[in-house]
């Protein structure tokens, strides 16, 4: 129970950073990645608050989804750490983050802004995996 405990303490930590880092992402690249959305905004909703409600809804519920992600990928790090290859902490949470991009790849339709979406993602799933395995190694039993 308590490796689950420090699985599920890693995972928020490093969602919750990785979510902070996605908004400030997101915010800063936001008229290129929703570009097409924007574009095909429903008739009768006005462009602006459509375009406002999107914004906030990235920006400020980012870190939220990280915090929620960081349990489900904590507990699943915690499951499978003993099944994953070397002994560092940070390189099995770096694999970890590898395999998420892959399945959230295959399973995600990206749009005209795939290959973008593909690099960013994979780069946080890579910043994601090294935080957890990062702070997986700060919440352990000491030594």
């Amino acid at each position: 129970m308590a490796e689950l405990w420090r699985g599920i303490k890693s995972g928020i930590v490093a969602g919750l950073i990785i979510g902070i880092l996605e908004s400030i992402i997101y915010a800063t690249m936001f008229d290129i990645i929703f570009a097409d959305i924007l574009k095909n905004v429903p008739a009768g909703v006005d462009p602006e608050l459509f375009r406002a409600l999107m914004y906030s809804s990235v920006v400020f519920f980012a870190p939220i989804g990280g915090i929620i992600w960081g349990i489900i990928a904590g507990l699943i790090f915690a499951f499978i750490y003993d099944y994953l290859p070397t002994e560092s902490p940070i390189i099995k949470g770096i694999i970890m983050g590898i395999i998420f991009w892959i399945l959230s790849t295959v399973t995600s339709s990206f749009g005209a802004f795939a290959l973008l979406a593909v690099a960013i993602n994979l780069v946080f799933s890579i910043v994601y995996g090294y935080l957890l395995g990062f702070f997986w190694m700060k919440f352990g039993p000491e030594e």
